[in-house]
This record gives structure tokens, C-alpha cells and sequence, in this order.
């Protein structure tokens, strides 16, 4: 399931809306915080992580799916084999601090 369709159930909706109300067009507070980025992909993906280390941690049941990262290391050994390696560690490292998290 991914993660726009899991945001979609009825329960988890109503959940989200319950602590994070949308004030809409009657929001009063100043901005806090301006963007600090136009690459809004790489933001998208980075929360997109951190809600399924979130779920993981928190969740009774959860199973995930390969990262995109590990996708990339396969192209990485056929396309460009001097820096597959360097590219494991980083996701090997990256999984070491997802497991402390968790």
C-alpha cells in the first residue's frame, strides 16, 4: 500500500485531521517558517521515510517494501561500477541508524 493510499483510509484520516486540523482559508498565524528548498521532490521522498520508520516503530503489524535506494544500486553496479560500492555503504549505513531508530 503506499503511503498516499494509506493516508486515504477513512480511520487514518480522520486521525490525522483530529491532530493536525486544516484551518483552511481562516488561518490567522503568520507563516513560521519560509521554504528553505525548491526541491520539494527530495522533501516529499525524505517524509515519505520518515512516516514508514515511523510506522515500523509504532505500528503492530507493517511490512515493507525494498527501498528506492536499493533500486539505485543495481543500476549503480551496471552503469557505474567504480562507485557501487561507496553507494552500498551509504545504504548500509542508512539502515544501521533506520534499525537504531527502530
Amino acid at each position: 500500500m503506499s503511503l498516499t493510499s494509506f493516508i486515504k483510509e477513512p480511520e487514518v484520516r480522520d486521525r490525522i485531521d483530529e491532530d493536525f486540523p486544516n484551518q483552511g482559508q481562516s488561518a490567522s498565524n503568520p507563516i513560521a517558517a519560509e521554504w528553505q528548498t525548491n526541491n520539494y521532490m527530495l522533501i516529499g521522498t525524505a517524509f515519505d521515510y520518515l512516516v514508514r520508520f515511523w510506522l515500523r516503530r509504532n505500528a503492530d503489524t507493517y511490512s515493507a517494501r525494498p527501498w528506492i535506494a536499493e533500486s539505485s544500486l543495481e543500476i549503480a553496479c551496471d552503469e557505474f561500477p567504480e562507485i557501487a560500492d561507496e553507494i552500498e555503504a551509504i545504504i548500509d549505513d542508512a539502515k544501521q541508524r533506520r534499525d537504531d531508530y527502530l
